[in-house]
């Protein structure tokens, strides 16, 4: 494992002849050896834990693990192209396999399994539980004796799992299921995803429910072109007004499309981090909303705004007359900035500079 003698020999010492004492109501017992672990508390303890047990997740192969210091969850999904009375009888047979697996790699390492507080949770996208339950045993006890349902999770779980979810996800799966649900969606961020693989029957579900959600949203990422239309982002930006829009992320945008309202709601954007627009097919974006849109960005007064990126090409080679006003300090604001504009407008005869600072001009800054 690349360790050491000396370093061995330093662990060694450090975990040899150990005592403690257990005290109760103001009584201690008798010391007594520390025959395994290490000391409470310790930095090194969990690094030594994760060290001796770094290759059960090979062992246990047959599972996805995850760890967390000395927690283990295993997850193992059934065979999608089977019935769900054969998916539930395979996942049985492998279940079984897997602790018996994780009681023989028990034994290897010499580290006990806490029976106590080892638990599985079968979980299906079914109308009823499989009847019988797969029958699961890990040293002659039975798991799987009790049935969770989705209303008994917390709050937090469901938080964690809207996490990872989009909003179209979220309301198709979540939305209208009871009070509990619907209240837990008024309160978490959403995150808008459309790929070429939605259609507009999912758009407008998507319009309705972003009805009472619109101020939730925080991320956009929308391909203007989908299965059945072209027309997302005029859709989306006429119903909708995105006051809380953080991450905005516009992709193939057809020549038909007008870009007014989006235009019209950037400006508003007061909280906006970051603005990607990328027109791949850059000869079928309208010239109008390419001149407005750079405008817009280049002039935009949010003071969160970190990153944009306008790719799409834009003709400056009839600019002959050229005046920037500049804010900011010269530590930041460096000669090369311009120096890009102008290679840019090529055609340049008139250039006027105004620069607006209190602290001392350096002679290589504006």
């Amino acid at each position: 494992m690349g360790i050491s003698k000396a370093d061995i020999k330093w662990i060694g010492v450090w975990l040899y002849n150990r005592r403690a004492v257990v005290e109760i109501a103001g009584k201690r017992s008798r010391w007594f050896p520390i025959k395994r672990g290490g000391p409470q508390g310790s930095c090194f303890t969990p690094i030594l834990f994760i060290t001796y047990h770094f290759d059960m997740e090979k062992f246990l192969c047959i599972a996805m693990s995850f760890f967390f210091a000395d927690d283990l969850a295993a997850v193992i999904a059934a065979i999608t192209d089977i019935r769900f009375t054969e998916q539930c009888i395979d996942l049985e047979r492998r279940l079984n396999h897997f602790f018996a697996l994780l009681e023989f790699y028990a034994i290897l390492s010499v580290q006990p399994i806490n029976y106590i507080k080892t638990q599985a949770m079968f979980s299906a996208r079914a109308v009823s539980y499989p009847n019988p339950m797969p029958r699961i045993s890990c040293r002659g006890i039975l798991r799987l004796d009790t049935q969770t349902h989705l209303e008994d999770l917390s709050n937090e779980i469901f938080f964690e799992i809207f996490d990872y979810l989009h909003a179209l996800d979220i309301f198709s799966a979540f939305a209208s299921l009871n009070k509990r649900i619907s209240s837990i969606l008024r309160s978490i961020s959403l995150c808008i995803l459309i790929s070429r693989n939605h259609c507009r029957n999912q758009i407008d579900f998507l319009s309705s429910h972003l009805t009472f959600h619109t101020h939730q949203v925080i991320s956009i990422k929308i391909r203007g072109t989908i299965r059945d239309d072209s027309s997302i982002f005029s859709l989306l930006f006429s119903r909708q007004d995105f006051i809380n829009l953080q991450f905005c992320r516009l992709t193939t945008i057809d020549r038909s499309t007008k870009l007014d309202n989006v235009i019209k709601q950037i400006k508003t954007f007061d909280i906006l981090v970051s603005f990607n627009i990328s027109n791949l097919n850059d000869e079928t974006m309208n010239v109008d909303d390419k001149c407005e849109l750079t405008r817009t960005m280049l002039m935009h007064q949010s003071s969160s705004l970190r990153l944009i990126v306008l790719q799409y090409t834009y003709d400056y080679s009839n600019v002959t007359s050229l005046h920037l006003y500049i804010d900011g300090s010269p530590s930041i604001v460096s000669v090369l900035s311009v120096i890009a504009i102008l290679r840019l407008c090529h055609r340049v005869r008139y250039l006027h500079i105004m620069l607006k600072d209190n602290s001392p001009v350096d002679d290589t800054n504006i």
